[in-house]
């Protein structure tokens, strides 16, 4: 399950795992309980899921998210923040939603048929469309098509086919990559900050499902994906109440990047952006002109006083 926007539009997405059905739904406004009504709709359609896989959004952060999920039984997930690739499979399905909807309306057409069209195609290498996995029978569309395939097959071998495809999958990622070391409580490790570059000195605290772990960063605690996080040798940061936990061992005999204390800089060799004004620096700066002032010639005719 997934939320996002197109132009000035919102749009809630649920997709099967399994079969890679989605559907589609608008929101007028994107609160907890406008996202409840929405998924009460798909449930009372196609079931009650077992488990519903979410990123961390504060719609289902919210407490009427989790006592729908307690009145509903089912079982809700969450993604690694900043890790889309968690939660593929509704990323997968955002992508192919929103490609579906432009090109339909570039094209001045029903958003609605092409959805249809979609989950009616057979997908590659499976040979069933997502409407036959998940129905067990192909929809009746506009294109003209014999009464006789209307009716529920039998497909056996679609899921080995799955199965397979799968396994592929799973050979071609661990080509380029290789399992990490699990954490453990207590380690201490590097993290990127939000909107930074370089790798902060933290702690792990605690250790999650689907390789997660709950991490303390300069006084904060974070989720994290154990792709991105940095185990390393160094003691875990312990700093005393008022001191910066991000200064670590290798960095106490250099001056601390966010350190309270900043000495005064010259003003008048402050760098900024392009575009950028500081408002510090202009109201340290002298008002007064450093151009030569010259005596009027006409004053020469008056006392001045």
């Amino acid at each position: 399950m997934d939320l996002f926007e197109l132009g000035k539009q919102h749009f809630i997405l649920l997709v099967d795992h399994w079969s890679g059905f989605f559907e589609v739904q608008e929101l007028t406004r994107t609160t907890a309980d406008k996202v409840i009504v929405a998924c009460k709709v798909q449930f009372a359609r196609h079931g009650i899921p077992d488990t519903v896989i979410t990123d961390n959004g504060p719609q289902f952060s919210a407490t009427e998210f989790s006592a729908f999920a307690r009145d509903w039984q089912f079982k809700h997930l969450t993604s690694s923040p900043r890790y889309p690739q968690s939660n593929g499979r509704a990323e997968n399905a955002v992508k192919t939603c929103k490609m579906l909807m432009t090109k339909a309306k570039a094209a001045g057409q029903d958003p609605l048929l092409a959805f249809l069209d979609w989950r009616n195609t057979p997908t590659e290498g499976l040979g069933s469309s997502p409407a036959q996995r998940l129905m067990g029978r192909r929809t009746r569309t506009l294109l003209p098509t014999h009464k006789n395939l209307l009716k529920q097959p039998i497909n056996e071998g679609t899921r080995d086919k799955l199965a397979a495809r799968k396994s592929r999958q799973i050979c071609h990622y661990n080509k380029t990559h290789h399992s990490l070391k699990p954490l453990k409580k207590g380690q201490a490790i590097r993290m990127k900050l939000p909107n930074a570059t370089k790798w902060t000195l933290g702690t792990c605290t605690r250790v999650l499902d689907n390789r997660s772990y709950e991490v303390e960063v300069s006084g904060r605690k974070y989720r994290r994906n154990r792709r991105q996080l940095r185990a390393s040798q160094e003691r875990p940061p312990t700093p005393p109440a008022g001191m910066d936990p991000e200064i670590g061992p290798e960095q106490s005999s250099r001056e601390p990047e966010n350190s309270s204390i900043v000495n005064e800089p010259n003003l008048e060799h402050v760098p900024l952006l392009d575009g950028e004004t500081s408002s510090e620096t202009i109201g340290n700066l002298p008002r007064r002109s450093a151009r030569t002032k010259y005596t009027p010639v006409w004053h020469k005719d008056y006392v001045m006083k």
